[in-house]
This record gives structure tokens, C-alpha cells and sequence, in this order.
């Protein structure tokens, strides 16, 4: 009877030791993968602008933006969300009417900080492209990703060049 118990009491530590850890590694992999899409759609901006991709949206005829393609976020507004926009005007920031595309991170999954304030402006210029970052250059930035409930951060990096990496 005290083997069977003891059993039994092995069985269900082992579980719960289990069952904590999945949680805590299905946060992590849920950050883990928003910073990569979200590294990955700053990619997809820099693609756009060495492909000369026409802005679509709210223009009649679709033209090539002159100011190439970028990545706006805004965390005093909205920590969750980021837009890919066309930089029509070539001032080298977002302005209202411009986006193409917006993103909303998964739940729980929040835009932290970054190194140049509450928010980042990344655009490409055609036709090399260059990078600029909040409308100057050469500049690097950082843009730190977390998880609401846990105390997991992630970490998107952007360099004057246009090289962009994830880290975790």
C-alpha cells in the first residue's frame, strides 16, 4: 500500500512540474514568434521598396511610393499594434493615410519600448535602399517585445544598413 502511494505521489509531481512548465513555454514561444512576424514585416517593408511595389490602397492609379515603404508603431497609442505604410510624400515619417497594411500582435504580447521613445518610424528609400530611422540617419534601433503575464522579452534590432535580427 505504501509503494502504490508513493507511486502515485511521484506521478502527480511529475505532472504538475509538467503542466507549470508548459505554460510558461507556450508564453514564451507565443513572444518568440510575434517578434520574428514582427521582424519579419519590417523585412517585408524593405522588400517592397527594392521591388518598387505600388501602393494600392486609396490611390487611383496605384503608384510607387517616392519615399519607399516603412514600419510605424506607436506605443503611447496603441502597444499591440504596427502598421506597414508607403511613404508617399518622402518626409521620411508616417503621416495619416498613408498605411497599407496594420498588424495587431497575439494577446498578451505588448510593444515595451524602444531606444528613440514611444515610437519608431523605419522606412526604406528606394533605390538602394536606404534605412531611415524616426525620419534621420545613421541611427540604430531597439524595440523591446514582452508578455503580459510573464516576465519573458524579446528584442527586434534595426541598424542604419537595413539589417534587421531577432533576439530573445
Amino acid at each position: 500500500m505504501i509503494e502504490l502511494l508513493v507511486g502515485i505521489f511521484i506521478i502527480a509531481m511529475i505532472s504538475g512540474i509538467f503542466l507549470a512548465n508548459y505554460r510558461s513555454s507556450d508564453e514564451n514561444s507565443k513572444l518568440k514568434n510575434a517578434a520574428d512576424k514582427f521582424a519579419s514585416d519590417i523585412r517585408l517593408a524593405e522588400n517592397y521598396t527594392l521591388g518598387s511595389r505600388k501602393h494600392l490602397a486609396g490611390i487611383d492609379p496605384p503608384d510607387v511610393p517616392s519615399g519607399g515603404w516603412g514600419v510605424y508603431l506607436n506605443i503611447a497609442e496603441s502597444a499591440g499594434v504596427y502598421k506597414i505604410f508607403a511613404d508617399k510624400n518622402a518626409n521620411r515619417l508616417y503621416d495619416s493615410g498613408e498605411e497599407e497594411k496594420e498588424f495587431v500582435l497575439p494577446d498578451g504580447v505588448l510593444f515595451s519600448a524602444t531606444t528613440k521613445g514611444d515610437q519608431a518610424v523605419i522606412v526604406f528609400m528606394p533605390p538602394d535602399p536606404d534605412t531611415f530611422i524616426n525620419g534621420g540617419r545613421p541611427e540604430n534601433i531597439t524595440i523591446t517585445l514582452h508578455y503580459s503575464r510573464a516576465g519573458t522579452i524579446a528584442y527586434v534590432y534595426v541598424n542604419s544598413e537595413g539589417l534587421v535580427e531577432s533576439t530573445y
